[in-house]
C-alpha cells in the first residue's frame, strides 16, 4: 500500500504588499520639471529642451531624477540608442501614451510612472526595446506595456499595479517578440478589483514561444487579480510563478470563457498546436488555477489549491504530471480532449478533494493513461476518478482512499458509457462499494461501459459487490466487461451475488443468457464469513477462490451457497488465480477467439425481448469491435473468415463509415518527427533562457531555427486538413450508397452527415444545430450511438453538458463555465469564423437602450452601434478588418449583458 501525504499547499509571496513600488511617493499635484500635459504629440527632444540639455548622451550620464506629466503622446524615436529614465516619477493624464519606436531602447531605472487613480492609456513598443531595473512601478493603465510587433521586453524588479493590463504581447500578426520578465508583481488591490470588468496580468495574443519565466530563479508573483496569465492562439512557457488570490469578476454579470476570470492562467488555442509548459509554480484560485482551450499543453511540478486545480477542453495533446493539488469542485477535469486520437497521460498526482466534487473528471476524452496517482477524497466527495463516455482510457496503479467517515456514500473509479477501458493494479480503501454497477457508489462503478477490471486491490471496509435489479444494459457492450485477478479483503458478514436474475440484465461477472463466455476469474475474496453468495448465471464462474471466513480459512466456497448451477467448474483448482501476470492465459491474449461474438451475432435475430430496431444496434456494436481487432491484427483467421463474410452487410459498412471518421479525426502520423524536432529546439530555448541567454547571437540562431520549424508544420498542417477535408468528402459519397430500412440506423447515418460537415468548416447550420439537439435528448436504449454522437457534437458546438439519464428521463442540459452557449445566449454571431460579411442576432427588451461593441483582443473599439437605431440584428462587412480573434458586447443601460467572440480569417 502506497502511503497518502498530504502537502500543505503553502504559497511564499516573494514580495509583500507593502514592498510593491519602493520608488519615491507620487507627485500628483506638481509642479513638475518636465510638462507635456496638452493633449499633443510630443518628441524625446521635447523633455531635453525643458531639463535644460543639450544631448542624449548629457542626459544619460547625469541620471538625473526629475518629475514629468504626460496627457498627449510622448514620442521615443532615436533608432539604435537608449533613453533611460533614472529615479523619474511620471504622471499620466487620461489620454497619455508613451510610443517607443524604430530600434530605440526605453529603460525605465527605479522609475514610477503613475494615473494618480485616473487610468491613461499604454506603453506601446512599436519595434523597439523596453528594459526595466530596480524596483520600477507602473500603475493606473489600460495597457502597462503594450508590445504588437518586433519587439524587446526585458523586464526586471518591476512592479504592475492596478492595471487592467501589466503586459499585452502579440497581436493579429505578432512576430519576432524576445521576452524575459524576472521578479517581477502583477497586483490590484480591492477596491480596483471590485470596479473594473477584468483585470490581467500578462495576455500573449498570436506567438508561437514565449518564455514568461524569470532566468536568475527569481519568481514573478501574481496576486489579487481576475487572471493571472492569458494566451490567445499562442504557446507558452511559465516556470517559478506565484498565483494567489485569482479571483472571479463580479462586474461581468455573465461572460463567457477567461474573460469572467477566476483563472491562474487561460489557454485559448495556438496557432501550430505547441505545447505549452506550465511548470513549477504555486496557485492559488477561486475559479481555475489552470485552464486550457484547444492548446496542448505540459503540466508538472506544480503546487495547486483552487476550486478546479486544472481544466482541459478539446486538448490533443497533454501531459499532467507531479502536480500537488488540493481542490473543491475537480482537481483534474477533462472534457472532449483527446479525440484526434493522441495519446495523453495523467500520473504521480497528488490530489486531495477535501469537500464534494470528483478529483479526477473525464468526460468524452479518449485513449488516455491514468497511472500512479494518489487520491484522498471526502466522504461526501463524488467519485475519485470519474469517466463518462471517454473510450480506451487505461487507469492503473493509483491509490485512492476515502477519509473521514463512511456515511455517505462514494466512488474511488466511476465508468459511464466508457469503452475498452482498463482498471488494473489500483488500491482502493474504504469505499462504500468496491465494484458494483447501478445505482450505488463504488470502488469500481461500471455503467453502459466495458473493459477489464485486473489486479486490483479493494479493502478496508468496502462493500464487495452488489447489484440492482436492472443490472447494466446489454445494449452498451457491458456484456464483455471482465473482473479478473482482484483482491478483495474486508470485515464481517458480506454477500456476494454473481451473475444475473433475467436475460435482458447483465453483469459485468455473470453471464447473459446461454450464449456468453465466462466473465470473472481469478479473484481472491476473503471477510465473506457468514455471508451467503449468490450465483443466477446459466453457467458457473470459472476459476475463483473465495476465502469465506475472517480467519483466511483455505476453505474455497462461500459460507451458503445459492445456485442455479454448479458454482465452480473446478472450485478446488483455482487454476488461474492471477491471471495479470500470466499473458499467455491472463486477461488480454495475443489473439482473439471471436467464438462468443459470432455467437451473439448469429443469435441475436432469435431473441425476443428487443425490437428491430435495438438488434440491429446490438450488432453493430460487436461488427466495430470486431473491425477495430482486424486493424490491430488481433482476429483469428476464422474470426477473419466470419468477418469478409459480412462485408457487404449494411451494418458492416456503418462501422466503417464510423472507423473512416475515426480516421479522419486522428492528427496524420507525418507531423510527428517534425513536430519533435521543434520540441527539442523549443527546449533549446528553454536552456538558454534560464541561463539568461535570451539576447545573445546563439539565442538569436535557435529562434531563427525555430521560426522556420513552425513554418514547414504550418504547411504540413494545412497540407494534412486539405486531405482531410477530400476524406471527408469521399465518406459522404460512402454514406449515400447505404440503404437501410430501421430508423435508428438512419439517425445514425444522419448524425455522422452533421458531424463530417463540422469537421469540414467548424460550425453548423441553425438547422444543424436543431437536429443534434433533438437527437442528443433521444433515449440511448432506444437509439443507439446516434444520441451520444449527437450529445458529443453538441457539447463542442454549444458547450454544454449532461446530467446522466435514468431510466431515460429527459435528459437534463447544463450550460458549462466556457464558449459560445447557443442556447442560452441572447447574442448570436455567425457566420464563425467569417471572411467578408458577419450576421449578428439579438433579443432585446422593448425600449431598451445600450450598444452593441466589437472590439479586438487588445480592448480597442472596432465598430459600435445604439440598440435603438437597429431591429434586433445587424450585418457588417468586416473585409477591411484584419484577421483575428474579436469581441462582440451586447451592452444595456446596467452594463454588459452577453458577450461573443468571432475570428476573421481571410
Amino acid at each position: 500500500m502506497k502511503n497518502f501525504i498530504i502537502l500543505s499547499c503553502v504559497f511564499l509571496l516573494v514580495m509583500s504588499i507593502n514592498q510593491i513600488g519602493k520608488t519615491q511617493q507620487k507627485n500628483c499635484n506638481g509642479p513638475f520639471d518636465v510638462d507635456l500635459s496638452d493633449n499633443t504629440t510630443h518628441t524625446f527632444d521635447d523633455v531635453l529642451s525643458q531639463l535644460g540639455i543639450a544631448t542624449l548622451q548629457e542626459f544619460n550620464d547625469l541620471k538625473r531624477q526629475f518629475d514629468m506629466v504626460i496627457g498627449g503622446t510622448l514620442l521615443l524615436d532615436k533608432p539604435n540608442q537608449e533613453i533611460a529614465f533614472y529615479g523619474t516619477r511620471i504622471k499620466m493624464l487620461g489620454n497619455a501614451r508613451i510610443e517607443v519606436r524604430n530600434t530605440t531602447t526605453l529603460t525605465l531605472d527605479n522609475a514610477h510612472i503613475y494615473g494618480c487613480g485616473t487610468m491613461w492609456r499604454n506603453i506601446d513598443i512599436l519595434n523597439g526595446t523596453i528594459k526595466t531595473r530596480n524596483d520600477c512601478t507602473i500603475e493606473d493603465a489600460t495597457f502597462a506595456i503594450n508590445a504588437p510587433v518586433n519587439s524587446k521586453i526585458d523586464l526586471q524588479s518591476t512592479h504592475f499595479k492596478n492595471n487592467l493590463y501589466g503586459v499585452s504581447i502579440g497581436g493579429t500578426g505578432a512576430t519576432n517578440i524576445q521576452v524575459s520578465i524576472s521578479e517581477c508583481s502583477f497586483y490590484s488591490d480591492h477596491s480596483f478589483l471590485s470596479t473594473n470588468p477584468i483585470v490581467v496580468g500578462i495576455s500573449v495574443v498570436g506567438l508561437d514561444y514565449i518564455a514568461l519565466s524569470p532566468e536568475s530563479g527569481e519568481r514573478n508573483t501574481f496576486s489579487n487579480l481576475h487572471n493571472g496569465i492569458v494566451g490567445v492562439s499562442a504557446s507558452i512557457r511559465v516556470k517559478d510563478s506565484d498565483f494567489q488570490n485569482i479571483t472571479v469578476s463580479y462586474v461581468l454579470e455573465d461572460p463567457n470563457a477567461w474573460q469572467k476570470g477566476g483563472y491562474g492562467i487561460f489557454l485559448d488555442g495556438s496557432r501550430s498546436n505547441l505545447m505549452s509548459q506550465i511548470e513549477d509554480n504555486t496557485f492559488s484560485s477561486k475559479h481555475t488555477a489552470i485552464r486550457s482551450n484547444k492548446a496542448n499543453i505540459n503540466v508538472r511540478d506544480n503546487i495547486i489549491s483552487s476550486q478546479t486545480g486544472i481544466s482541459l477542453e478539446n486538448v490533443n495533446r497533454f501531459w499532467l504530471s507531479n502536480n500537488n493539488i488540493i481542490a473543491s469542485v475537480a482537481g483534474i477535469q477533462l472534457n472532449s480532449c483527446n479525440r484526434a486520437g493522441r495519446s495523453f497521460h495523467i500520473y504521480d498526482n497528488m490530489i486531495d478533494m477535501p469537500y464534494t466534487g470528483k478529483a479526477i473528471d473525464v468526460q468524452l476524452s479518449d485513449e488516455l493513461e491514468i497511472r500512479l496517482n494518489d487520491i484522498k477524497i471526502n466522504e461526501q466527495a463524488k467519485a475519485g476518478i470519474f469517466s463518462r463516455e471517454s473510450h480506451g482510457v487505461i487507469f492503473e496503479d493509483n491509490y485512492l482512499i476515502v477519509g473521514g467517515s463512511t456515511d455517505f456514500e462514494n466512488t474511488g473509479i466511476h465508468l459511464e458509457s466508457s469503452n475498452y477501458v482498463d482498471v488494473t493494479d489500483n488500491d482502493l480503501e474504504k469505499l462504500d462499494y468496491a465494484i458494483c454497477c447501478f445505482p450505488r457508489s463504488t470502488g469500481i462503478y461500471s455503467e453502459n461501459s466495458f473493459g477489464h477490471y485486473a489486479c486490483n486491490k479493494i479493502y478496508g471496509e468496502s462493500e464487495y459487490v452488489g447489484f440492482t435489479n436492472s443490472g447494466m444494459e446489454f445494449l452498451h457492450m457491458c456484456d464483455n466487461s471482465k473482473l479478473a485477478g482482484n483482491e478483495l479483503q474486508g470485515f464481517g458478514t458480506k454477500d456476494l451475488i454473481l451473475g444475473s436474475q433475467d436475460f435482458d440484465v447483465p453483469t459485468i461477472i455473470g453471464t447473459q443468457g446461454d450464449f456468453t463466455n465466462l466473465k470473472g476469474w481469478g479473484n481472491k475474496w476473503t471477510g465473506l464469513s457468514g455471508g451467503a453468495a449468490y450465483n443466477y448465471s446459466e453457467f458457473a464462474i470459472d476459476d475463483s477462490r473465495f476465502l469465506v471466513n475472517s480467519f483466511g480459512d483455505p476453505d474455497s466456497k462461500p459460507a451458503v451457497i445459492v445456485p442455479s448451477a454448479n458454482w465452480f467448474w473446478d472450485y478446488l483448482g483455482a487454476t488461474n488465480e492471477s491471471p495479470c501476470t500470466d499473458p499467455d492465459n491472463g486477461n488480454n491474449g495475443p489473439i482473439y477467439d471471436c467464438t462468443d461474438l459470432v455467437n451473439k451475432i448469429t443469435m441475436i435475430d432469435t431473441t425476443r425481448q428487443f425490437d428491430a430496431c435495438q438488434k440491429a444496434i446490438w450488432k453493430y456494436h460487436y461488427f466495430k469491435k470486431l473491425l477495430r481487432m482486424k486493424k490491430l491484427n488481433q482476429l483469428s483467421p476464422g474470426c477473419l473468415s466470419f468477418l469478409n463474410a459480412y462485408n457487404n452487410d449494411v451494418l458492416v459498412k456503418i462501422a466503417k463509415v464510423d472507423s473512416a471518421i475515426t480516421h479522419i479525426l486522428i492528427n496524420q502520423a507525418a507531423d510527428s518527427l517534425l513536430y519533435e524536432n521543434i520540441m527539442t529546439t523549443q527546449s533549446q530555448l528553454n536552456t538558454l533562457h534560464d541561463q539568461g541567454l535570451v539576447f545573445t547571437p546563439q539565442y538569436q540562431q535557435y529562434m531563427t531555427l525555430y521560426s522556420q520549424l513552425l513554418a514547414d508544420h504550418r504547411v504540413l498542417l494545412e497540407t494534412e486538413r486539405n486531405k482531410d477535408l477530400m476524406k471527408v468528402d469521399s465518406v459522404k459519397n460512402v454514406i449515400t450508397t447505404i440503404s437501410v430500412r430501421d430508423h435508428c440506423l438512419q439517425l445514425l447515418l444522419n448524425t455522422f452527415n452533421v458531424q463530417l460537415d463540422y469537421i469540414k468548416s467548424d460550425t453548423l447550420t441553425p438547422a444543424q444545430i436543431a437536429y443534434v439537439t433533438d437527437v442528443s435528448e433521444m433515449c440511448p436504449y432506444d437509439m443507439g450511438e446516434a444520441v451520444y454522437l449527437a450529445r458529443s457534437i453538441r457539447s463542442i458546438v454549444e458547450n454544454v453538458s449532461y446530467d446522466r439519464i435514468e431510466d431515460c428521463a429527459p435528459a437534463r442540459v447544463t450550460p458549462r463555465s466556457s464558449g459560445n452557449m447557443f442556447t442560452e445566449n441572447k447574442l448570436y454571431v455567425y457566420p464563425n469564423p467569417v471572411s467578408d460579411e458577419l450576421n449578428i442576432a439579438f433579443e432585446a427588451k422593448p425600449n431598451e437602450k445600450g450598444a452593441i461593441t466589437i472590439s479586438d483582443m487588445n480592448g480597442r473599439l472596432v465598430k459600435q452601434f445604439k440598440l435603438e437605431e437597429i431591429d434586433q440584428s445587424l450585418k457588417l462587412n468586416v473585409i477591411n478588418l484584419n484577421s483575428g480573434l474579436y469581441i462582440v458586447k451586447y451592452m444595456s443601460h446596467s452594463g454588459v449583458e452577453h458577450i461573443e467572440k468571432f475570428v476573421i480569417s481571410k
